[in-house]
């Protein structure tokens, strides 16, 4: 699911990570590929290689526990309201004028191709979104999104940036065990030039293939298949602000109960796919 505001936070993010370093330096190339760092981000040790791309005050810190990411309470709030939606697409329902304030992470580097593991504590509150994304500059996505108050259940989704489509493409895949609000699950991305796998705790959730996305299946043309280099995002928001995705997110939050909603990251891990990327290692001046 994709919200109005939710795309203007990123462009948001966007703007922030141009400013906290070049675009030149994020994306180094050797011929036709990409620069990218395989590596394993421990938060608890610290955030180098991330970008702090819109982080309000007080949205996060960094503890023993690793990335603590805070949806802050808006200044001013009124509690959940019925209105009519005016052409916007959107039913009619509970929203919230005012949306609480979180942070989005955006790696300092990208990737063509590869593998993104995640350990990950979701927002318990309905309304709240987690999400860990693999994110292109022309809106390609592929993630793992949390919506409050569904412990057992996470949204897999993907987004060809040519045209993007909401409440197509998702699909809701079970986590086992502890509720995902209440636990570390590790999740995992593998995206390769055919296919696209979703794994919960090691396990595969979601398969979806290139060829599934074309019109010309036999010959594998006009295929809406996520093909942009992406960095890894990280986010916390909140998805009060408009009917349908307050309905889809559980929400709206009432914010008259919270201050600040938290959500976890413990690590993130990057496995380059070598074939589609300039491997470059840490020791590299980007």
């Amino acid at each position: 699911m994709k919200s109005l505001y939710f795309l203007c936070l990123t462009a948001l993010a966007l703007a922030g990570q141009v400013e906290a370093k070049p675009i030149s330096k994020l994306h180094r190339r050797d011929g036709d590929k990409v620069a990218c760092r395989n590596y394993k981000t421990d938060f608890s040790e610290g955030l180098d290689g991330w970008v702090a791309a819109y982080a309000p005050d007080n949205t996060f810190k960094q503890s023993d526990r690793g990335l603590e990411m805070y949806l802050i309470r808006p200044d001013e709030y009124k509690d959940p309201k019925h209105y009519k939606a005016l052409d916007d697409g959107d039913e009619d329902g509970p929203h919230n004028e005012f949306v609480g304030a979180g942070p989005t992470f955006n790696s300092t580097t990208y990737m063509h191709y590869g593998t993104i593991t995640a350990e990950v504590q979701s927002a318990s509150v309905g309304g709240a979104v987690t999400a860990f994304i693999l994110m292109g500059d022309g809106n390609d996505e592929i993630d793992f999104e949390w919506v409050g108050e569904q412990g057992n259940k996470v949204q897999t989704n993907y987004f060809w940036g040519q045209k993007v489509v909401t409440g197509v493409n998702d699909k809701e895949v079970d986590v086992n065990g502890e509720p995902s609000h209440k636990a570390f699950h590790t999740y995992k991305i593998e995206w390769t030039p055919e296919h696209i796998k979703w794994y919960v705790d090691g396990d595969l959730t979601r398969t979806k293939t290139k060829k599934e996305t074309c019109e010309d299946k036999e010959n594998e043309k006009n295929c809406k298949f996520p093909t942009q280099p992406s960095r890894i995002q990280l986010g916390l928001w909140d998805g009060s602000k408009q009917p349908g995705t307050a309905k889809w997110a559980r929400g709206p939050i009432d914010w008259s109960k919270h201050s600040s909603i938290p959500a976890y990251i413990k690590s993130v891990t990057s496995e380059c796919n070598p074939e589609y990327n300039d491997i470059i290692n840490d020791d590299e001046n980007e």
